[in-house]
């Protein structure tokens, strides 16, 4: 089992550049995870809503939030 936490934070005055700049350079941090823990996903904890984010740079989210075996049925059940 891995925990990994990394902390990112902008300024209330960050461009938005410098915002997407900052979330490409957590994910490409996080790619060194992902590659040596294959379906591991990759997720982003706010400190003000202490809430989970997915990475929206995440690679191939379906098999990194749901995993392999479990999204197609996941998406079966979202389909009825």
């Amino acid at each position: 089992i891995w925990h990994l936490s990394v902390k990112w934070q902008f300024q209330y005055n960050d461009t938005l550049a410098a915002r997407v700049d900052g979330y490409r350079t957590l994910s490409a941090h996080i790619q060194r995870f992902r590659d040596i823990t294959p379906e591991s996903g990759a997720y982003f904890l706010t400190r003000i809503a202490a809430q989970n984010e997915g990475d929206v740079y995440e690679p191939d989210h379906e098999v990194a939030y749901w995993g392999s075996e479990n999204y197609e049925k996941l998406l079966a059940v979202k389909r009825r």
